[in-house]
């Protein structure tokens, strides 16, 4: 596959007292699939029935790992020995632009973990795919709320292009984001798993408390905040 093909997205962690280290992660263009080398030495703790998701639809027989344990294998391993408060400046390259930022461990974790959790084959987070594609890193929880009903709202244009029923008033995107809360929270046991400080499972939590805001935004009608922005179209 060419690099026409796919996506690129480089982080760069540069560690105020530790070496720095670069991830390069690949999606295939059109699927947003994460593309990964084969591994043989996968850890136990990525079997698929250590710690399964209770959501999970995934068998065993054929999915023996975890698609999402296997994509962070790297990820995790790098960050054993780090905490969540450690330093460190982020940098973010793509085709398009560059970002950087000063941080926490944790919080630049938290960033490149949401691209390899969404674009990892994991059923429930396939539905947040979309916003891969469009990954905003270091977004705040208000950014991520907006994005996140932009994409669902997207999504029922497209199924109202194929003659399948839309939810133009966001009922379910709650149980989207309620399904992701689940995986996020189990995933945190898997990870417990593992002799290693907390960045990575902090970096989980981070990624939860955003699920868990958006799934509060659609509940108590929070979108209300938004409407101001709006100004325009409600005139007459």
């Amino acid at each position: 596959m060419n690099s026409e093909q796919q996506l690129l997205f480089r982080y760069t962690f540069h560690l105020a007292d530790g070496p720095s280290r670069c991830f390069e992660v690949r999606l295939e263009a059109q699927t947003l699939s994460l593309v990964t080398a084969n591994r043989a030495d996968l850890p136990e703790w990525t079997r698929l029935e250590s710690r399964q998701c209770p959501n999970c639809p995934l068998d065993a027989g054929e999915h023996p790992h975890c698609p999402l344990a296997v994509a962070i294998i790297d990820l995790v391993e790098f960050f054993t020995e780090f905490t969540s408060y450690d330093k460190v400046e982020v940098s973010l390259q793509t085709k398009e632009r560059d970002y950087v930022k000063r941080t926490s461990v944790q919080k630049g974790v938290s960033s490149l973990m949401g691209i390899y959790m969404v674009s990892s084959g994991c059923p429930i987070m396939d539905k947040l795919r979309p916003m891969v594609r469009f990954h905003l890193p270091f977004a705040t929880i208000e950014e991520t709320t907006y994005r996140a009903i932009s994409m669902y709202l997207t999504a029922q244009y497209f199924r109202s292009r194929h003659n399948l029923a839309a939810d133009w008033d966001l009922k379910h995107l709650t149980d989207v984001y309620e399904e992701v809360q689940i995986v996020n929270r189990s995933f945190v046991g898997r990870l417990k798993q593992i002799e290693l400080h907390d960045a990575s499972a902090n970096a989980l939590v981070i990624l939860d408390n955003f699920a868990n805001y958006v799934a509060l935004a659609l509940d108590e009608d929070m979108l209300d905040d938004m409407e101001y922005l709006f100004t325009a179209y409600l005139e007459e």
